[in-house]
């Protein structure tokens, strides 16, 4: 009976002793792994910096980013530097680039978004490298361009879920409201030319809100009031359909209206719709003026 406790505690010992074997050698692989990627994007980052002016060097290289930002190794996103890649092909081919330049904006909107989707260090890193500035500055870049707006849109909503970055954009950590110069708020000045419509876009929305009312309450009134007569006998007189009463619209349906105006081309997502009011946004396009002493 001893020899065969023996014998299993052996058993176990050698069982146990080789779980750690298995572990240190994972361990020793993903380090290993780790540094031939730090070294491969490090020398990613150098050839696409030292080629920067070549749009489809540029690319490329945003596109070898892209695919190793689906599985790749986080650390060796940070540590190698190439985030910067990113930030400095948006800057370097902002203007008079062509049809290379717009695809180089739109992929590194897209990679910024998502990079900020698998963890709030990638975000807090976006944030810091400057990424998503280049990403607000991207969407006034390209005023006609849906497409490369719409990937602004989704990274700038990505990334701002980190609190620290958000923060910085809204200028809350700096000064108050009235007090910040506009190119100081990106991210304000974004939300206020989305948001706030000039006085003629808002009469048109409101017209279109009282005429969508007052033909909800048609249909409902000729539901209402349909004769229950057979379909070939003709309605009696005193079947005739109520006359619809004008509906008022109320304040919460007009800004419902404006909102959904403006986003009718643009998908903007809820947080980003109501991250400011309106009253704050419009303070912000018009601030009071101060008197000079």
């Amino acid at each position: 009976g001893g020899q065969g406790g023996s014998v299993v505690t052996h058993g176990a010992v050698a069982s146990f002793a080789r779980k750690e074997d298995r572990e240190a050698d994972a361990e020793l692989q993903a380090q290993a792994l780790y540094k031939v990627d730090v070294a491969m994007l490090t020398h990613l980052g150098e050839l696409a910096q030292r080629f920067m002016a070549d749009g489809e060097v540029v690319l490329a290289a945003l596109e070898v980013l892209v695919h190793y930002a689906a599985q790749g190794d986080q650390r060796a996103l940070v540590d190698s530097g190439a985030l910067d890649v990113i930030a400095a092909a948006m800057k370097q081919h902002s203007k008079g680039s062509g049809r290379r330049g717009r695809e180089i904006q739109w992929r590194g909107c897209s990679l910024a978004g998502r990079l900020a989707l698998r963890s709030d260090a990638l975000k807090a890193e976006l944030g810091r490298r400057l990424v998503v500035d280049q990403v607000l500055e991207c969407f006034a870049r390209c005023p006609n361009d849906r497409p490369v707006q719409q990937q602004a849109i989704w990274a700038i909503h990505y990334c701002c879920s980190h609190s620290a970055t958000k923060a910085r954009l809204l200028g809350k950590q700096t000064a108050s409201l009235e007090g910040e110069a506009p190119q100081k708020r990106p991210l304000v000045r974004l939300l206020a030319v989305l948001l706030v419509s000039k006085p003629q876009e808002l009469r048109l929305l409101e017209q279109k809100a009282t005429a969508a009312a007052k033909a909800l309450a048609a249909q409902e009134a000729g539901r209402l009031n349909k004769p229950k007569t057979p379909k070939a006998r003709a309605p009696s007189a005193a079947a005739r359909p109520v006359k619809p009463k004008g509906r008022s619209v109320t304040p919460e349906q007009k800004e419902e209206a404006v909102r959904a105006g403006i986003c009718r081309d643009l998908v903007l997502p809820v947080d980003m719709q109501f991250m400011m009011s309106q009253e704050e946004l419009k303070a912000f396009l018009k601030p009071p003026k101060v008197k000079a002493k």
